[in-house]
């Protein structure tokens, strides 16, 4: 019967520490479970593959290009579109890094983490872009766009 209380203490503090424990960051993935660029670093290299190999992702490229990198790898999302376009024009794009940004916005694609772009994105694994790139609104929910009393007020 001891060992039984000893036992279930245990499993009680086991259980308690299992749950207040820190998981870690879990990475963004779109529809396809393919893994999506989140750090400048991995932006960048994102482009430097996808420019480099055709439009077609490669895992080994990608790794090797974040391993000599000494970009951020801090995770910013809204770096990571501009850091792929900076790539594909020091790769050897003619036009501005800003139409390479309009496109991919636009098109609502995204770097993935192996350095290609994908558009695959649902209600489970939405778009990363609508976190970065959407502008905030003013909430004028109780005034609207009005200014003023639009009423009387009661004497």
């Amino acid at each position: 019967m001891k060992r039984l209380v000893v036992l279930a203490l245990l499993t009680l503090v086991g259980g308690f520490f299992y749950l207040i424990h820190d998981v870690g960051r879990i990475p963004l993935y779109d529809a396809n479970i393919t893994r999506l660029a989140e750090t400048p670093r991995e932006g960048y290299c994102a482009g430097q593959t996808f420019w480099g190999n055709n439009g077609e992702a490669d895992a080994d490229r990608a790794a090797d290009c974040r391993a000599a990198s000494e970009r951020s790898d801090e995770v910013n999302l809204s770096q990571v579109v501009p850091q792929f376009c900076q790539a594909v024009v020091d790769e050897g794009f003619q036009g501005a890094k800003s139409d390479c940004e309009n496109v991919v916005n636009d098109r609502r694609w995204w770097p993935t983490y192996d350095g290609g772009l994908t558009d695959a994105f649902t209600k489970a694994y939405p778009y990363p872009g609508d976190k970065v790139l959407t502008p905030p609104t003013n909430d004028d929910s109780r005034t609207g766009d009005r200014e003023g009393l639009t009423r009387e007020p009661s004497k």
